[in-house]
């Protein structure tokens, strides 16, 4: 019977996740057919601004941290930091070569 309790605990804990403080949270990694799988928080995805089906990039650092960052795909993303501060400005491209005309 304890192994049945056990087995069941351990499907339990697989499954679910839980908040353990603040913006942190403690998860296992789960076989997820051929692959291993992680279930995020959704209060933690928002946090992060991550919604289902966005593109993220999942990088490893020096400290062997998994990084998880949002992709920013649309242009209304990409410029969503831009302080309008660029000034047209003349470049030189250097002597002509072939038929280039300027």
């Amino acid at each position: 019977m304890d192994n049945i309790i056990n087995n069941i605990d351990s499907c339990i804990n697989n499954v679910y996740t839980n908040i353990v403080r603040g913006d942190n949270m403690e998860t296992k990694i789960v076989k997820w057919g051929n692959s291993q799988g992680i279930r995020l928080n959704k209060e933690l995805l928002n946090q992060a601004g991550i919604s289902i089906n966005d593109n993220v990039l999942i990088e490893v650092n020096e400290n062997n941290e998994l990084i998880i960052k949002k992709i920013r795909s649309s242009i209304k993303e990409l410029f969503s930091n831009y302080k309008d501060d660029y000034k047209l400005e003349e470049f030189a491209w250097g002597e002509n070569k072939g038929r280039e005309l300027w």
